[in-house]
């Protein structure tokens, strides 16, 4: 597949091992891209988002925020994050554009629903560093 996008649980799944922090979440990451998936992007709730490719490992950190409705975030942030590649704005911008769509859709009622307004507030304020 080209867009791997494993919550927490089903990373572990995935793993077939629980993970333990931050670091055994990148090295799950880091190893399913190495087996030829595209992108890996592991959503990781107010943690952010972990994500691997054949050039490198990112991180995307949301801002310090109350997440009220978090159903449906996952999903708002994959939705983000393919239109984002999908307009060639490139892994850092496409993870931002992900992360401000997730954290959009907790702060409206009903699972991926969320406010456009919310989302360009919110892009910018979302923090992405590639690791290596």
């Amino acid at each position: 597949p080209d867009i791997l996008k494993p919550n927490a649980a089903e990373l572990e799944e995935i793993a077939g091992k629980k993970l333990r922090g931050r670091d055994e979440v990148l090295e799950a990451v880091t190893a399913l891209a190495g087996s030829g998936i595209g992108t890996v992007a592991a959503s990781r709730g107010v943690e952010g988002v972990l994500a691997a490719t054949s050039d490198g490992v990112w991180e995307a950190v949301p801002p310090s925020m109350e997440m009220i409705y978090s159903v449906g975030s996952g999903d708002a942030f994959l939705a983000g994050l393919v239109h984002g590649l999908g307009a060639r704005r490139g892994l850092e911008e496409a993870l931002r554009l992900g992360v401000a769509c997730g954290c959009a859709n907790a702060l409206v009622p009903g699972a991926g629903m969320l406010c456009l307004e919310d989302v360009s507030r919110l892009e910018p304020l979302v923090t992405v560093r590639k690791l290596r």
